[in-house]
């Protein structure tokens, strides 16, 4: 199981040495922590928002601190709300409270949306959902937390927190890998 972008770096390593292309790998990896780099920095610096990770299971379903989605939190300057230590687990709407996230990113999933979270009435009194804060990662071939393509979620959670998402700017990481 992969529980963290080393795991990640790892796993390509030995698809290089497997596939016979040990440079090719070793040019992905570095790219790509190049880039989680930059994106660190890029948003470092900003009063750090606290946010909740969503399943496409459902509202109650989320990572905590042992996982590829807290590691990604932390390089797009944000806090993980769920202070267990799980990888993936299930919470109480209850809990869900007490942690009151500032915003909700949210695994793609097609049937539901942002809307469909902020309208449910359970989730009412929720910070992110009074400040209409609930994202939706686009499709899981590009937001994949488990291969190099970790760099378009951290980019797409950070600009949404602290700017404006630009297509274009997320694109070219994927552009770069393919």
């Amino acid at each position: 199981m992969l529980h963290n972008f080393s795991d990640v770096f790892k796993e390509i390593r030995d698809f290089g040495t497997i596939l016979n292309c040990p440079e090719r790998a070793e040019d992905l990896i570095a790219y790509t922590q190049k880039t989680l780099n930059e994106l660190k920095v890029e948003f470092s610096g900003k009063e750090k928002k606290r946010v909740y990770f969503m399943w496409a299971q459902g509202i109650t379903e989320t990572s905590g601190q042992n996982s590829t989605v807290n590691e990604l939190f932390s390089y797009a300057g944000l806090i993980n709300v769920c202070d267990m230590k799980d990888e993936h687990l299930t919470v109480s709407v209850e809990k869900l409270y007490d942690w009151d996230p500032d915003l909700i990113i949210m695994w793609y999933n097609e049937k539901l949306n942002p809307d469909d979270i902020m309208k449910d009435p359970l989730l009412a009194g929720l910070r992110a959902i009074k400040k209409q804060r609930v994202f939706e990662l686009p499709s899981v071939f590009s937001s994949d937390f488990w291969t190099l393509k970790m760099t378009y979620p951290v980019y797409f959670a950070g600009s949404h927190a602290y700017g404006s998402f630009d297509r274009q700017k997320g694109d070219q990481f994927l552009d770069s890998l393919y």
